[in-house]
């Protein structure tokens, strides 16, 4: 059983609650996208405030339920090579997960005799939940207490904080937690990263580990 969450504010990157809040208060609802768009450019950095042409009413909205970015990086670890870094983050109720940047040069090594084409690269491992129900005895995650599920915000989230530090090309689901206990967030998240006015990541450049 996943624990139950109450949460003061949501990420913007919660579109579908973004989107509840446009149609409750009679706003377009293709300022969600805008909002979206701004977040993510600013990297969770910037202000509602600073999106121009909103409804003035709106902003005051943004501002009482939503924030730009929720969570925050705790501890952040880098490995000597530079190659990889490990993230902390703290949700707002407290919790913690983990998230991976793992950095590599693709026109390092050659396959087939051949010099490989590309250059520098980074890839993000996120978490879906705190904890895991599946108990698998080689994982460390499996023996926390009952697993609590991310948000789809609190999952890109995890993105917004790591394109901070570099420009993430590919994602997998391969952190904490089971990804189809959280279908629901998983596939919004993913979405989300893939749509033009996200992150717009390449469909092929995501993957779900279950």
């Amino acid at each position: 059983m996943v624990a139950r969450r109450v949460l003061t504010l949501l990420s913007a990157l919660d579109e579908a609650s973004l989107t509840s809040l446009l149609q409750q208060h009679g706003v377009k609802e293709s300022h969600g996208r805008t909002i979206i768009s701004h977040v993510i450019r600013t990297r969770g950095l910037g202000s509602f405030t600073d999106i121009p042409k909103l409804p003035q009413p709106l902003y005051s909205l943004l501002e009482d339920s939503f924030a730009a970015c929720s969570s925050e990086v705790v501890d952040e670890q880098t490995s000597q090579d530079g190659d990889t870094t490990k993230l902390l983050i703290r949700l707002q109720d407290g919790l913690t997960v983990e998230a991976v940047i793992m950095r590599y040069d693709a026109s390092e090594g050659r396959y087939n005799g051949y010099q490989r084409p590309g250059g520098e690269r980074a890839t993000l491992c996120v978490s879906s939940q705190v904890g895991c129900a599946m108990g698998c005895s080689f994982c460390a995650t499996g023996t926390m207490s009952r697993p609590t599920s991310l948000t789809a915000g609190e999952i890109l989230e995890q993105l917004l904080l790591a394109s901070q530090r570099a420009p993430i090309r590919n994602v997998v689901f391969m952190g904490m937690g089971e990804p189809f206990n959280n279908h629901a967030a998983v596939k919004a998240a993913v979405e989300l990263m893939v749509a033009p006015y996200g992150f717009h990541l390449s469909p092929n450049h995501i993957t779900v580990s279950t």
